[in-house]
């Protein structure tokens, strides 16, 4: 739905610095990627398949501190989320691979991300009731660099469509939604960390 910001900057932290063994990964529990495990008190867990899971923390005001994610074709991944006031900093295996800038809502009003061959800047605007409304993200990998916009359009509670503005093309898509269903899962899609008041309902 919303661009997947946190997944991105998990996938490139995980090619950077990930070196976990898999054969002793596959033999040990899950575990709290937070130092401070006494912090998180909930745990979602979610199984992928026989060997695989995500595995989701949550602190004592409900907010994620870190996340385990087993899958059978890649190395354990083990996400912390660490917390300083209105700075939110996201780190792999204690390399630091992003930082939220929240407002007074809790929302990200920007993130930044530096890792050596790639750096990005996104910046987002919100609308009175705390939905994103548009996106101004600077992209730079390998010294090319590349700018993209993107506005969304609500209905009923649920972003209906997203235009999106990039190396002088312009792509719109449309989302449908099951309007029985309640979105129950909102505080788990890490896809839209941070990205404001989620979708009433279930695509």
């Amino acid at each position: 739905m919303k661009t997947k910001q946190l997944l991105l900057i998990l996938a490139t932290a995980s090619a950077l610095v990930f070196s976990c063994k898999k054969d002793d990964e596959n033999k040990t529990p899950i575990q709290n990627p937070n130092p401070n495990p006494s912090n998180s008190c909930s745990l979602s867990s979610s199984m992928l398949n026989d060997t695989g899971y995500t595995a989701l923390f949550y602190n004592i005001n409900g907010s994620i501190t870190g996340f385990v994610e087993k899958n059978p074709s890649a190395d354990t991944s083990k996400i912390e989320l660490i917390y300083d006031g209105k700075i939110v900093t996201v780190s792999a295996n204690g390399v630091t691979a992003g930082t939220y800038y929240l407002n007074s809502k809790g929302y990200a009003d920007s993130l930044i991300v530096d890792l050596s061959i790639i750096r990005m800047a996104t910046y987002n605007t919100y609308d009175s009731n705390g939905y994103l409304i548009s996106q101004n993200e600077s992209f730079e990998f390998l010294g090319t660099n590349s700018t993209t916009i993107r506005t969304y359009t609500y209905s009923g509670g649920n972003l209906s469509k997203m235009t999106e503005e990039s190396d002088g093309k312009t792509t719109v898509t449309t989302y449908e939604y099951f309007t029985d269903k309640d979105n129950k899962f909102a505080k788990n899609n890490l896809d839209a960390l941070f990205l404001g008041k989620p979708n009433a309902n279930l695509t």
